[in-house]
């Protein structure tokens, strides 16, 4: 029990830190599909996200409970971040007992990516938790194989491709634990994998959306840094998994344990190049961590490992929860100006990134506020919203010029 309980308290402390700084971009998507009239999803759909219908259907029962606020946004993902935590620990305890469980756990939730993702509302915290789940639920049946507990096995497979289709390539790890029931376990994951096929088959024919991945040799190299988000807490966790692995007899375990944590970021790059991004394979950290708590032998190596990733991390922890967010745009600051200095009369008008970024992320920080109309013709004062600071609008002056982080605003009258 400890080795599930105290990582998730850990993971849902930390991730309580920061909670509430502003939303980004594809944070602004999800609560667009989320909360656009269900008569318009399926034209939203048709062209990109249908990957994310699943997770766009739990936001919108979500938002319309709790709110569309950022905490309420995020919830989700902080507690399935906190339950994938738990199940690091749990899978850690399965496999060497207590104490390699409470490391692996604690060890998953001080990576500033478990933190990061535990603080955005997208799909990517419930992929790992289903993720770990899967080989949580695969060690369990097989220490008593029965048709409810394949079938249990089943539903956690359509889970997590669910979540995110990449994260199905977790499956590779249950192969060295399968070796004396494959027959059954094909049939389990195949059942799984019958619901998540039409989205598979959907989402492929949509991965134009995601052109600005540039998969190369130098991002796999980075891959471990990209993942954790800090090179320092990719330094301790690698220096540990090898003491730790080094240290242990080879078997089917650290046979898992490898697979897990390398094999699907070397599919990914060599059978799909153009979805090779790291945000995708978060479900590898786990097993990162859980070689990595091999190496703590007592509590008191636990608690100077997790302080000396926390020391060492400080200053990434602290960039995970900047706001806004490294290299993001200030929406909340510049809608709010836009809101306090409009007249009743002015317009709006967009001009930046191809993706919508600026429209969407004004229309949720306005969407408690009046927000001037957007209009292509605009015979009044027009607020022109962009990404380059040399921006204009024919037939217009501009008289004012505001810069925040990412964004340029201009105010504009007809000449």
């Amino acid at each position: 029990m400890t080795a599930a309980a105290v990582p998730a308290l850990l993971t849902l402390l930390l991730g309580a830190l920061g909670l509430g700084r502003q939303a980004w971009r594809d944070e602004h998507a999800t609560w667009w599909a989320a909360s656009m009239p269900w008569t318009s999803l399926p034209e939203h759909l048709s062209q990109m996200d249908i990957v994310l219908l699943p997770y766009y259907l739990l936001m919108r029962v979500w938002i319309f409970v709790f709110g569309d606020s950022v905490v309420a946004m995020r919830l989700p993902s902080l507690l399935a971040m906190a339950a994938a935590a738990a199940l690091t620990g749990m899978l850690g305890q399965r496999l060497y007992g207590p104490a390699v469980g409470l490391a692996g756990g604690c060890l998953f939730a001080v990576v500033p990516s478990a933190s990061r993702y535990a603080q955005e509302a997208r799909p990517y915290a419930f992929a790992i938790a289903f993720a770990v789940a899967t080989l949580v639920v695969l060690l369990w049946v097989l220490q008593r194989p029965t048709w409810r507990r394949w079938a249990l096995l089943s539903v956690v497979v359509a889970l997590t491709g669910f979540a995110h289709l990449v994260a199905l390539l977790v499956l590779f790890a249950h192969i060295p634990v399968v070796r004396h029931r494959m027959r059954p376990w094909l049939v389990a994951v195949g059942a799984g994998l019958v619901p998540v096929l039409p989205l598979a088959v959907l989402g492929a024919r949509q991965t134009g959306q995601v052109w600005w991945i540039e998969a190369s040799w130098k991002s796999l190299a980075s891959l471990p840094l990209s993942l954790v988000r800090s090179a320092a807490v990719a330094g301790v966790l690698a220096a540990l998994a090898i003491v730790g692995v080094f240290g242990r007899r080879w078997d089917w375990r650290l046979t898992m344990l490898a697979v897990w944590g390398i094999a699907p970021p070397l599919v990914l790059f060599a059978l799909a190049h153009d979805i090779f991004y790291y945000r995708y394979l978060l479900f590898v950290v786990p097993a990162w961590a859980i070689a990595a708590g091999l190496a703590l032998r007592g509590r008191a190596m636990l608690v100077a490992a997790v302080g000396a990733a926390l020391l060492l991390g400080g200053r990434d922890q602290v960039a995970v929860r900047r706001d806004p967010l490294p290299g993001d745009q200030d929406y909340r600051a510049a809608a709010s100006y836009v809101a306090d200095h409009m007249s009743p009369s002015d317009g709006i008008r967009f001009s930046g990134y191809p993706d919508n970024r600026e429209r969407l992320g004004f229309a949720y920080e306005l969407r408690r506020r009046v927000m001037p109309p957007e209009c292509e013709e605009c015979a009044g004062r027009v607020w022109l919203v962009s990404n380059r600071p040399n921006a204009t609008l024919n037939g217009f002056t501009v008289v004012e010029t505001r810069t925040f982080p990412g964004i340029y605003l201009f105010l504009a009258t007809p000449q």
